[in-house]
């Protein structure tokens, strides 16, 4: 389940912190009821000894931006996209800004404008291209240190369908091997993204594809990759 919201402050501008994924996780835990944010939050879905949130979001869109020393400024309205594999948590997020009508992000008192919901898109062939709404984040730990990965590393294709193969186990309730390849199409831009007090990297751009369609439509909406719930790793199909 998708939604994607349209907000507007009292100004013209909307001042966040460069690295505002903070404030846009802590909105969507905040607008959960109780017992199922504080779950989501603390537990989330677990498969094996890994736990995953199974939502992502996008970078916010907004017609202008103009970045300051330590903050970022967007010319309202801005949209965010968001993305849940437990149509439960989208379903429970939109009742509730249809609800309230306003929230704060950040220190901010957004108005909503509007509210849009795109149902779960079957994806019907085995090659098809995507590009990303925020940064596809892969990483792996040698001497534990993280060491975040770009599309010209095999290990980015291996890492992210291993990360593939855990959510569709988890969201399906069965392991299967598949197959998956991804390559850039074009350049991609390499992004570094401040997150409390450390920075996680991705790479945002357009791809090539090439995976069984039931797979990749199971695991649409949990997003690709690491960091999901930090804002990392949503993307929509090229054409939508």
């Amino acid at each position: 389940m998708r939604i994607e919201i349209e907000m507007e402050g009292k100004g013209e501008f909307i001042t966040l912190p460069l690295g505002y994924n903070e404030a846009i996780q802590g909105l969507i835990y905040n607008l959960l009821p109780p017992p199922l944010g504080g779950k989501l939050h603390n537990e989330g879905y677990t498969y094996g000894s890994r736990r995953f949130k199974l939502f992502t979001f996008s970078r916010i869109i907004s017609e202008r931006y103009r970045v300051r020393e330590k903050s970022i400024e967007f010319k309202g309205p801005i949209k965010i996209k968001m993305a849940f594999a437990v149509d439960e948590v989208g379903r429970e997020i939109a009742l509730s800004l249809l609800k309230h009508r306003s929230v704060k992000l950040d220190k901010n008192l957004l108005h909503l404008r509007n509210l849009t919901i795109q149902e779960r898109r079957p994806i019907r062939e085995e090659n098809f291209a995507i590009r990303t709404l925020s940064p596809i984040s892969v990483f792996t730990t040698p001497e534990k240190k993280k060491l975040y990965l770009t599309p010209e590393d095999p290990l980015f294709s291996k890492l992210l369908k291993e990360n593939m193969e855990k959510k569709y186990a988890l969201l399906s309730g069965k392991e299967e091997d598949f197959d998956f390849a991804i390559e850039p199409r074009g350049e991609y831009r390499e992004l570094i993204v401040r997150y409390k007090r450390g920075v996680i990297k991705g790479v945002h751009g357009t791809f090539s594809v090439r995976c069984d369609p039931r797979i990749f439509s199971q695991i649409y909406d949990a997003g690709l990759g690491a960091n999901n719930s930090l804002g990392f790793g949503m993307v929509e199909m090229v054409g939508e």
